[in-house]
Protein backbone atom coordinates (compact mmCIF):
# COMPACT_ATOMS: atom_id res chain seq x y z
CA UNK A 1 0.00 0.00 0.00
CA UNK A 2 2.61 2.46 0.42
CA UNK A 3 4.34 1.70 -2.61
CA UNK A 4 1.07 2.80 -4.33
CA UNK A 5 0.57 5.72 -2.28
CA UNK A 6 4.32 6.61 -3.72
CA UNK A 7 3.50 6.70 -7.30
CA UNK A 8 0.11 8.52 -6.59
CA UNK A 9 2.28 11.43 -4.76
CA UNK A 10 5.36 11.41 -7.39
CA UNK A 11 2.50 11.29 -10.38
CA UNK A 12 0.85 14.71 -8.86
CA UNK A 13 4.26 15.91 -7.65
CA UNK A 14 5.76 15.74 -11.19
CA UNK A 15 2.72 16.46 -13.81
CA UNK A 16 -0.12 19.46 -14.08
CA UNK A 17 -3.06 18.61 -11.84
CA UNK A 18 -5.05 20.04 -14.47
CA UNK A 19 -4.06 16.91 -16.61
CA UNK A 20 -4.28 14.40 -13.80
CA UNK A 21 -7.65 15.81 -13.38
CA UNK A 22 -8.83 15.64 -17.31
CA UNK A 23 -7.15 11.83 -17.36
CA UNK A 24 -9.05 10.60 -14.23
CA UNK A 25 -12.40 12.35 -15.40
CA UNK A 26 -11.96 10.31 -18.75
CA UNK A 27 -11.56 7.10 -16.95
CA UNK A 28 -14.02 7.89 -14.12
CA UNK A 29 -16.45 8.00 -17.08
CA UNK A 30 -15.96 4.27 -18.44
CA UNK A 31 -15.29 2.77 -15.51
CA UNK A 32 -18.58 2.18 -13.37
CA UNK A 33 -17.00 1.12 -10.15
CA UNK A 34 -14.80 4.21 -9.95
CA UNK A 35 -18.50 6.73 -11.20
CA UNK A 36 -20.13 4.70 -8.27
CA UNK A 37 -17.59 5.58 -5.97
CA UNK A 38 -17.21 8.82 -6.64
CA UNK A 39 -21.20 9.60 -6.42
CA UNK A 40 -21.01 7.79 -2.65
CA UNK A 41 -17.97 9.78 -1.77
CA UNK A 42 -19.14 13.35 -3.18
CA UNK A 43 -22.78 13.46 -4.08
CA UNK A 44 -25.38 14.63 -1.62
CA UNK A 45 -28.27 11.65 -0.89
CA UNK A 46 -31.38 11.35 1.27
CA UNK A 47 -29.36 9.56 4.06
CA UNK A 48 -26.19 12.12 4.19
CA UNK A 49 -25.23 13.28 7.46
CA UNK A 50 -26.10 16.74 8.20
CA UNK A 51 -22.93 16.84 10.42
CA UNK A 52 -20.74 15.62 7.66
CA UNK A 53 -22.49 18.87 5.37
CA UNK A 54 -21.47 20.96 8.11
CA UNK A 55 -17.91 19.67 8.31
CA UNK A 56 -18.04 21.13 4.41
CA UNK A 57 -19.46 24.50 5.44
CA UNK A 58 -17.01 24.79 7.87
CA UNK A 59 -14.10 23.95 5.30
CA UNK A 60 -15.73 27.13 3.31
CA UNK A 61 -14.02 29.18 5.77
CA UNK A 62 -10.64 27.23 6.44
CA UNK A 63 -9.15 30.30 4.30
CA UNK A 64 -7.16 32.72 6.20
CA UNK A 65 -4.71 35.80 4.98
CA UNK A 66 -2.37 38.15 7.49
CA UNK A 67 -4.05 41.57 7.66
CA UNK A 68 -0.94 44.18 7.52
CA UNK A 69 -2.94 46.87 9.27
CA UNK A 70 -2.55 44.87 12.19
CA UNK A 71 -0.87 41.75 11.83
CA UNK A 72 -3.38 39.42 12.97
CA UNK A 73 -5.06 36.48 10.75
CA UNK A 74 -8.33 37.41 9.21
CA UNK A 75 -10.33 35.31 6.79
CA UNK A 76 -9.49 35.53 3.49
CA UNK A 77 -12.84 36.10 1.92
CA UNK A 78 -12.44 36.07 -1.68
CA UNK A 79 -11.97 32.17 -0.90
CA UNK A 80 -14.58 31.87 1.04
CA UNK A 81 -16.67 33.41 -1.02
CA UNK A 82 -15.56 30.51 -3.82
CA UNK A 83 -16.45 27.95 -1.87
CA UNK A 84 -19.71 28.84 -0.66
CA UNK A 85 -20.62 29.27 -4.23
CA UNK A 86 -19.40 25.55 -4.79
CA UNK A 87 -21.57 24.15 -1.43
CA UNK A 88 -24.78 26.53 -2.87
CA UNK A 89 -24.46 24.55 -6.49
CA UNK A 90 -24.39 21.51 -4.07
CA UNK A 91 -27.36 22.96 -2.86
CA UNK A 92 -29.16 23.31 -5.61
CA UNK A 93 -28.12 19.74 -7.22
CA UNK A 94 -30.01 18.52 -3.38
CA UNK A 95 -33.22 20.38 -4.55
CA UNK A 96 -33.00 19.23 -8.15
CA UNK A 97 -32.87 15.61 -6.74
CA UNK A 98 -35.39 16.82 -3.98
CA UNK A 99 -33.25 15.71 -1.33
CA UNK A 100 -35.37 18.56 0.54
CA UNK A 101 -34.73 17.97 4.34
CA UNK A 102 -30.75 18.30 3.61
CA UNK A 103 -31.30 20.71 1.34
CA UNK A 104 -33.15 22.95 4.04
CA UNK A 105 -30.69 21.94 7.13
CA UNK A 106 -27.68 23.42 4.59
CA UNK A 107 -29.35 26.50 3.90
CA UNK A 108 -29.53 27.41 7.48
CA UNK A 109 -26.47 25.85 8.50
CA UNK A 110 -24.44 28.22 5.72
CA UNK A 111 -26.46 31.14 6.81
CA UNK A 112 -25.66 31.00 10.64
CA UNK A 113 -22.36 29.59 9.94
CA UNK A 114 -21.57 32.80 7.58
CA UNK A 115 -22.97 35.42 9.99
CA UNK A 116 -21.09 33.81 13.14
CA UNK A 117 -18.09 33.98 10.94
CA UNK A 118 -18.91 37.72 9.38
CA UNK A 119 -19.57 38.68 13.02
CA UNK A 120 -15.86 37.40 14.30
CA UNK A 121 -14.57 38.13 11.53
CA UNK A 122 -15.55 42.01 11.96
CA UNK A 123 -16.07 42.00 7.92
CA UNK A 124 -18.64 44.32 8.14
CA UNK A 125 -16.23 47.16 9.47
CA UNK A 126 -14.54 47.29 5.78
CA UNK A 127 -17.65 46.57 3.77
CA UNK A 128 -15.40 46.09 1.14
CA UNK A 129 -16.63 42.01 0.48
CA UNK A 130 -19.19 42.85 -2.46
CA UNK A 131 -19.34 38.83 -3.53
CA UNK A 132 -20.43 38.36 0.23
CA UNK A 133 -23.79 39.40 -0.48
CA UNK A 134 -23.78 38.17 -4.11
CA UNK A 135 -23.25 34.74 -3.02
CA UNK A 136 -26.17 35.37 -0.44
CA UNK A 137 -28.29 36.08 -3.41
CA UNK A 138 -27.69 32.64 -4.94
CA UNK A 139 -29.06 31.24 -2.22
CA UNK A 140 -31.66 33.33 -1.95
CA UNK A 141 -32.72 31.47 -5.44
CA UNK A 142 -32.41 28.11 -3.37
CA UNK A 143 -34.57 29.60 -0.67
CA UNK A 144 -37.65 30.55 -2.62
CA UNK A 145 -37.42 27.23 -4.75
CA UNK A 146 -37.27 25.37 -1.22
CA UNK A 147 -40.22 27.75 0.46
CA UNK A 148 -42.71 26.98 -2.95
CA UNK A 149 -41.60 23.25 -3.34
CA UNK A 150 -44.04 20.68 -2.79
CA UNK A 151 -42.24 17.85 -1.90
CA UNK A 152 -41.49 20.14 1.24
CA UNK A 153 -44.99 19.59 3.36
CA UNK A 154 -46.15 22.61 5.68
CA UNK A 155 -45.26 21.71 8.43
CA UNK A 156 -41.39 21.60 7.10
CA UNK A 157 -41.84 24.40 5.14
CA UNK A 158 -43.63 26.96 8.28
CA UNK A 159 -40.15 25.44 10.43
CA UNK A 160 -37.72 26.48 7.69
CA UNK A 161 -39.50 30.32 7.36
CA UNK A 162 -39.23 30.19 11.38
CA UNK A 163 -35.52 29.82 11.86
CA UNK A 164 -34.70 31.94 8.25
CA UNK A 165 -36.60 34.59 10.63
CA UNK A 166 -35.18 33.87 13.57
CA UNK A 167 -31.54 34.35 11.78
CA UNK A 168 -32.90 37.47 9.62
CA UNK A 169 -33.37 39.19 12.60
CA UNK A 170 -30.08 38.66 14.28
CA UNK A 171 -26.70 40.04 13.92
CA UNK A 172 -25.44 40.49 11.23
CA UNK A 173 -28.32 39.61 8.81
CA UNK A 174 -30.76 42.88 10.56
CA UNK A 175 -27.74 45.33 10.34
CA UNK A 176 -25.13 44.65 7.72
CA UNK A 177 -25.38 41.61 6.08
CA UNK A 178 -29.03 41.53 3.09
CA UNK A 179 -31.71 40.54 3.95
CA UNK A 180 -33.08 37.36 2.10
CA UNK A 181 -36.78 37.81 0.07
CA UNK A 182 -38.81 36.03 3.03
CA UNK A 183 -42.57 35.69 3.19
CA UNK A 184 -42.92 38.06 6.58
CA UNK A 185 -46.49 38.64 8.47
Amino acid sequence: MKYMENIIDTIFKINNEKEILDFFKSYAKKDTALTESLSKRFLPREDSDIEDIQREIDRCFEHSQIDTKNYNTKLDWDFIVDDLCNFIEKIVYMYEKKIMNLATESCLRILETLGEKYIEDEVFEEMKYDDIPYSLYQLTDVIAKLMKCEELDVKKRKRFSERLTKLYDSEPYNSYLPILPLNKK
